[in-house]
């Protein structure tokens, strides 16, 4: 086996490591858009647009709770954002370390140096999905807000609405636990950039500590210490081409006249 191979195979158990902290995160993540679908369902509650019949009024009623639910989602999305960068910090340093590590051991030699990765510096300039992640979860917050305003006026406007109607419009029915409302995207859509995060968070850590490596290392000889200028010595006589105008200097020629 190679030692790039031997390398690479070492390298699977950090791997693993990461989907260990990708399902941790995934995990908390999911838990913390849970706690929001509550708090959404009792501002829509809260607010009630049915409450009145005059379209100004209810329609200014939607536009309190529009504003209620962009606090919230956007409250809740960017502290995501900033446990998710402090998660990846750590599993980018982690990674940089565990990475010189592998290829010191394989090679048998410390021919990596101890990486200076920044973790929270490499995770806050992270570009997932074309956009840095404080961008993608304020998009992701400002998305679910529109989604939910639209499902309350479209559910405002049938005939014989009730408050029921619009929750089970827009947080999902109880029979299949939610996966029939609006956040169900929220949750999928968390899901892919977790896992997107942390592979990118990976090879930002492995690439740091490559380049890191990259550099050229400058030797500074002492002056008392410096070396004599480089004389070639001169070529020892059984090394020496006899020369001869009656021979040409053929490869079989320099070998023969080099052993006599």
């Amino acid at each position: 086996m190679s030692v790039s191979d031997r390398i690479a195979e070492e390298l699977v158990f950090s791997d693993l490591e990461v989907h260990r902290v990708e399902a941790s995160e995934r995990a908390r993540i999911l838990g913390m858009i849970k706690a929001l679908e509550k708090d959404l369902a009792r501002a829509l509650i809260e607010a009630d647009p049915l409450e009145v019949e005059m379209i100004g009024a209810r329609e200014a009623r939607i536009r309190g709770l529009q504003e209620e639910i962009r606090r919230l989602t956007r409250q809740v999305f960017r502290s995501i954002d900033r446990t998710s960068t402090g998660t990846m910090a750590e599993l980018i340093t982690v990674i940089g370390e565990d990475t010189q590590n592998v290829v010191n051991g394989v090679v048998g030699m410390r021919i990596l140096l101890t990486p200076r990765v920044k973790g929270r510096e490499l995770a806050e300039q992270l570009i997932v999905r074309g956009h840095p992640t404080r961008e993608w979860w304020d998009a992701q917050a400002e998305g679910l807000t529109r989604r939910f305003i639209q499902e309350v006026r479209e559910g405002a406007r049938q005939d014989g609405a009730t408050l029921d109607a619009i929750i089970r419009r827009t947080m999902g029915t109880r029979s299949r636990r939610g996966r029939d409302g609006i956040l169900e995207i929220s949750r999928r859509q968390a899901e892919a950039m977790v896992r997107t995060s942390m592979q990118a968070a990976t090879n930002e850590a492995r690439m740091a500590v490559y380049e890191e490596n990259r550099r050229p290392v400058v030797c500074q000889v002492p002056p008392s210490a410096s070396p004599e200028p480089y004389r070639r010595k001169p070529p020892s006589p059984r090394a020496r081409i006899r020369r001869s105008p009656r021979r040409s200097r053929t490869l079989h020629t320099i070998r023969t006249d080099a052993v006599w």
